[in-house]
């Protein structure tokens, strides 16, 4: 009997660290592509003493010279601390863009491609949000993309508990009581069946996916990302971005974020990274010593 309650113990330990890792760690990114447009997706927390009062998603519009079209996408949900994928945070979107023109850029290579359609009229023949409506399908490709990842996280290694540790766990770990429970979702054990499982994990991205439906989306022109594009689009002596930018006094849209800075940083960090470690790959992304030198930085402010 002693044998069992430890080994019950131990895997209540277990879970609580796999629960805990979902809300406090990011995931790895996921890197595919959306039709002509290379992709990459991430879920994250927000870091200690950041205040977050939205669940978040940031699409980045990365230029990235290595890609056909020259750009890249890449999508990051972001969750305030100790807050689960499941959750019932008011939803708000973002779109990243060095310019004014690259958002119809994106739209217009999904389109091209068949990945998204074209935004339905609605009554009285007036277009719905372009951008929320490219923001609702991108949502729902990337979903397929990322296998969910974006949406429910880690939530399936969550509902696969060992002797329930799962219950346990939920109970203990803040801000995920009713991250289960919310949308019915089941452990193994109380499930019918795998079959069953899957159909309930999938119908939690499906209800994840309706609260983002619609939700807020704003364009932002991102300063970090613009001061890459024209780097990337000047010569050494005619432009430095080591010289001309200041990530002390940068600003969105006229105020001072830091953690957008952060997240902006992190993003093309993960972009970027594996031509920071490999010569042939800076060469292919266009990269030359003032951008290397540069995105070496970037990479520094993603950490803090």
């Amino acid at each position: 009997m002693r044998e069992y309650f430890d080994k019950a113990v131990d895997a209540v330990k277990e879970g609580i660290e796999q629960t805990t890792a979902l809300v406090s760690k990011p995931l790895e990114v996921v890197t595919s592509s959306i039709g002509r447009i290379p992709y990459l997706g991430a879920l994250l927390t927000a870091g200690e003493g950041e205040e977050q009062q939205f669940d978040e998603k940031h699409y980045f519009v990365i230029p990235f010279r290595q890609s056909e079209i020259g750009y890249s996408l890449h999508s990051i949900r972001c969750l305030p601390r100790d807050v689960p994928p499941i959750n019932d945070l008011p939803k708000k979107r973002v779109f990243h863009v060095p310019n004014e023109e690259t958002d119809e850029l994106v739209k217009t290579l999904l389109l091209e491609t068949a990945v998204i359609s074209a935004p339905e009229k609605e009554e009285g023949d007036r277009l719905g949000d372009p951008l929320m409506n490219l923001a609702d399908q991108i949502d729902q490709v990337d979903g397929k993309v990322t296998n969910g990842i974006l949406l429910i996280g880690g939530l399936v290694a969550f509902l696969n508990p060992l002797v329930g540790a799962g219950i346990a766990a939920k109970a203990l770990i803040p801000g995920l009581a009713g991250a289960v429970s919310k949308f019915g979702l089941r452990s193994v054990g109380k499930a019918a069946n795998d079959m069953q499982l899957n159909s309930d994990i999938r119908q939690a991205e499906n209800e994840v996916l309706m609260e983002f439906k619609g939700s807020e989306t704003v364009k932002l022109l991102n300063p970090v990302i613009r001061e890459l594009e024209m780097s990337l689009n000047t010569s050494e002596s005619e432009h430095d971005p080591l010289l001309s930018f200041d990530f002390e006094t940068v600003t969105f849209d006229g105020t001072p974020d830091r953690r957008l800075l952060r997240l902006t940083c992190q993003a093309i960090t993960n972009q970027y990274g594996p031509a920071l470690v490999n010569e042939k790959a800076a060469k292919q992304a266009g990269l030359r010593g003032k951008e290397y030198r540069w995105l070496d930085l970037v990479r520094e402010v993603a950490k803090h």
